[in-house]
């Protein structure tokens, strides 16, 4: 190792202490150091749930409102007028409504017609043939089971058999 090369790791030696030193003085004291991660402020930053909870709260006063309204007509007292002679306002709303009615009675009946036609997404007949087959198979593996059962038990009378003979 030359002089120079020797010089110049005394000299990092030197430095490496020096900087532990320092490392160490501020591992000491804990007051200059802070190790907190910053506070976030997640109603500036996230502006998705920002949106989205004054999209619920728009939808949650519309929502009430609209309950509200919907308690206040069935709460009340029905309307009805009743036309007398050239009333033709009363008249007018009685053909609206039986019109609505015959309306919301065409539309019921195709619904029920709707309804009645739908098919079951459950395809039972192929549940029953797919635990039929299970059970034939299954019926297969005991039956070829039992078989090689028998077929071992009388392979080992045999040998015991030979083995007498043999003695």
């Amino acid at each position: 190792m030359s002089v120079s090369s020797y010089l110049q790791w005394v000299n990092w030696k030197k430095q490496q202490e020096s900087h532990k030193k320092k490392i160490e003085e501020i591992q000491r004291s804990h007051s200059s150091l802070d190790n907190l991660p910053p506070k976030r402020y997640n109603h500036c930053y996230n502006s998705k749930s920002l949106t989205d909870r004054f999209l619920n709260e728009k939808i949650s006063k519309e929502n009430s409102a609209m309950l509200s309204r919907l308690s206040s007509i069935i709460n009340s007292p029905p309307n009805v007028q009743i036309s007398q002679g050239n009333n033709e306002l009363g008249l007018w709303s009685q053909t609206c409504k039986a019109e609505k009615r015959r309306k919301l009675s065409f539309d019921n009946i195709a619904l029920a017609k709707r309804i009645i036609n739908t098919k079951s997404q459950i395809n039972f007949s192929k549940f029953e043939e797919e635990y039929k087959q299970s059970v034939k198979y299954s019926d297969i593996r005991r039956k070829r089971k039992n078989k090689l059962s028998t077929d071992s038990q009388n392979l080992v009378i045999l040998v015991k058999n030979e083995l007498k003979a043999m003695q």
